[in-house]
């Protein structure tokens, strides 16, 4: 594994970790060598995330198989690097909050969000802040990031500032950590 993102400056370097470090609701973010991999990161350096479950467990939304949970080995098999981020001040209650959230669309077998996705490019490709607001109505549907988002949203928590949108590619986790400070580095799984 190559290490592309490095923690911000004044921490300790890249900490390589296991999964056993990880903690329910730490966000992983990840990236792989296949072409959907590279075309969906497009300028980022990730293109993936999802949240750790516990137990050894992820969940994510994925294009070929909707929202899942699986164990986080089966989850970072292809993946050329994976980094764990964890809120700076949530609670248990909300870090609980957030794993039922993102699991309530496991159990309804909810499908990826396609449309969503193609909007995404869209506002990044126009900058058009009423494409980047995102599909709040839709509770059916889910890309990685838009499920990582409406979790912790639904905890009340706030990954990124106000005034800014909603987090809709992976890369822009890895933003709000060096940006907003909601965010803090755990490592570099292994």
């Amino acid at each position: 594994m190559q290490t592309y993102l490095q923690p911000k400056p004044g921490d300790n370097g890249a900490l390589c970790i296991s999964p056993a470090t990880l903690q329910a609701a730490d966000i992983l973010v990840s990236t792989g060598p296949k072409l959907s991999s590279r075309v969906s990161r497009g300028a980022s350096k990730v293109s993936h995330a999802a949240i750790y479950r516990g137990d050894g467990n992820v969940i994510e939304a994925l294009n070929d198989q909707g929202v899942i949970c699986r164990p986080i080995q089966l989850a970072m098999k292809e993946a050329t690097f994976a980094i764990a981020y964890r809120v700076r001040h949530i609670s248990a209650r909300q870090r609980d909050v957030v794993i039922s959230a993102a699991m309530s669309p496991v159990q309804e077998h909810a499908e990826y969000d396609w449309k969503g996705v193609v909007l995404r490019v869209l506002c990044i490709l126009t900058g058009s802040a009423s494409v980047c607001r995102g599909r709040p109505g839709i509770t059916d549907k889910f890309y990685c990031s838009d499920l990582v988002w409406k979790a912790f949203d639904a905890a009340g928590v706030s990954i990124v500032d106000k005034n800014k949108p909603a987090p809709g590619d992976p890369g822009q986790f890895v933003e709000a950590y060096y940006s907003d400070n909601k965010l803090e580095y755990v490592g570099q799984l292994v």
